[in-house]
Order: C-alpha cells, then sequence, then structure tokens
C-alpha cells in the first residue's frame, strides 16, 4: 500500500487558511522548499512535517493522504 500527499487537499486547505507558501513555511517551522515540493509532489513530506502542516491549517493528516496499491 502506497500512501501519498493529495496535493490538490493540501493547497485548498492552505487557500482556505488565507496563507501563502511562505507563510505557511514560517508558520509550521519547516523550509520553503518543504511545503513547495509537498504541494507540487517532488518529494513527500515526513509524518512529523505532516503533522506540523496541517496543525496550522487547522486540518487533520488523513484529510490530505491518499493510499493506493503499488504496481
Amino acid at each position: 500500500m502506497e500512501v501519498q500527499v493529495d496535493r490538490k487537499k493540501l493547497i485548498e486547505a492552505r487557500y482556505a487558511k488565507g496563507v501563502s507558501v511562505p507563510q505557511l513555511a514560517k508558520l509550521a517551522g519547516v523550509a520553503y522548499l518543504t511545503v513547495f515540493k509537498a504541494e507540487t509532489g517532488k518529494s513527500t513530506p515526513t509524518p512529523s512535517t505532516m503533522k506540523k502542516l496541517c496543525d496550522v491549517l487547522g486540518i487533520r493528516v488523513e484529510d490530505v493522504l491518499k493510499v493506493g496499491n503499488c504496481a
């Protein structure tokens, strides 16, 4: 089973909160590139980073994950 960040849901949550990528990064205490790469699908953040981002956005980590089968 593969777990990935649902980029669309992450971006929608950030927009709903009214913060930019740099603002989210600063509020969560992570690097700008971490948020940028998560939103563009360049990398998957660690579970602890996802928790920080979701805490700032006021959502659950489960809200921005998608689970699929590995081929």
